[in-house]
């Protein structure tokens, strides 16, 4: 009899942690239906590392246009108005006039540089940008793959979830019928005691096994709902996978085959020796800086001051226009 009352005990508790655990799923949630695909989307939208990837190739690609625009000349204006009061300095037929006057001035210029040689650094640049470009879609490519790996992971983990619990639960139903038949038998004094209590105790077990696979099909879809950032209260209803449609079978390959087919379509692998190659074309860039540069450019400039009588525009048009043309040879020393 003692070992009668700690059994229904035991069935007791087991029952209270089966209610609560249901209490638990049901309580303020609400079903999203989901197939993988719609999984995915989610993980990709909610990932941290894949957005940064993102983000990383829109600078990858400013910098790839800023390379290759460099081999375009630089242009720009510039334009002062100012104003000097004291002293002015004036050359009078050939002499040196000096007058305590106010003087104003407007100037104004056009100023164009276009590189001739650098040693090559400019083609090392761009050649550098773009082979980092390349690296950086190779690293949110493999993003993605580590994003739909995970989810993968995670899906398929609730699907064998509820499977589990559906063999847990079918389990139990029918040791719970095998007990029924059992009871009837002691009554009837064909079977003893002891194989009611053994059948009880099977019993007891299972529900066990169904309690903790109900927690275990609750944390992994709790999981992947954190995984894939869901709505607070949201749980998914995931859409069964055919693993036929995408079955793929490595069987037939040796230890060789599969590792020159991880190393030809790891993107990752692919990303890195692309760095490599780009960070080569930087270091040969510095070092381009080494030799002289030549460097070809044109100024335009022009002022108007109040100190000559004649009109604006005829001095900034006709009179004191300067067109400079030439090349620039810087030589480094120290």
């Amino acid at each position: 009899m003692e070992k009668l009352k700690v059994m229904n005990s035991y069935k007791f508790l087991v029952t209270l942690l089966t209610l609560a655990c249901c209490s638990f799923g049901t309580y303020a949630q609400d079903t999203l239906r989901l197939d993988f695909r719609q999984a995915v989307a989610y993980g990709l939208d909610a990932n941290l590392e894949y957005k940064i990837q993102e983000n990383n190739m829109e600078i990858l690609k400013k910098q790839k246009q800023v390379a290759a625009l460099s081999h375009l000349p630089s242009v720009g204006i510039n334009s002062n108005l100012l104003r000097q009061s004291g002293q002015q300095f004036q050359q009078v037929e050939g002499e040196i006039v000096v007058t305590n006057v106010t003087n104003e001035i407007v100037s104004g210029g056009l100023n164009m540089n276009m590189p001739v040689f650098n040693a090559g650094r400019r083609i090392l640049d761009t050649q550098s940008a773009k082979l980092a470009f390349e690296a950086g879609e190779k690293g949110l490519e493999r993003a993605k793959q580590q994003v739909v790996f995970d989810v993968a992971q995670r899906y398929l983990q609730v699907l064998l979830d509820q499977e589990l619990l559906k063999i847990a639960i079918e389990n139990l139903e029918n040791q719970q019928e095998q007990l029924r038949q059992i009871e009837g038998f002691v009554e009837a004094g064909l079977r003893t005691v002891s194989d009611l209590y053994n059948q009880q105790s099977e019993v007891a077990r299972l529900q066990c096994v169904k309690v903790d696979a109900e927690i275990q099909l609750e944390n992994d879809l709790w999981s992947l709902s954190e995984y894939l950032q869901l709505e607070a209260g949201k749980i998914p209803d995931l859409e069964p996978v055919d693993p036929t449609n995408s079955s793929v079978s490595f069987a037939e390959q040796n230890l060789g085959e599969l590792y020159e087919l991880a190393m030809a379509n790891r993107a990752d692998m692919k990303q890195q020796e692309l760095l490599v190659s780009s960070t080569k074309k930087d270091v040969q860039a510095r070092k381009a800086m080494y030799f002289p540069r030549v460097s070809a450019f044109y100024n335009y400039n022009t002022f108007f001051t109040s100190l000559d009588s004649r009109s604006l525009r005829e001095q900034l048009l006709r009179i004191y226009p300067q067109n400079t043309l030439g090349l620039n040879l810087v030589i480094p020393i120290f």
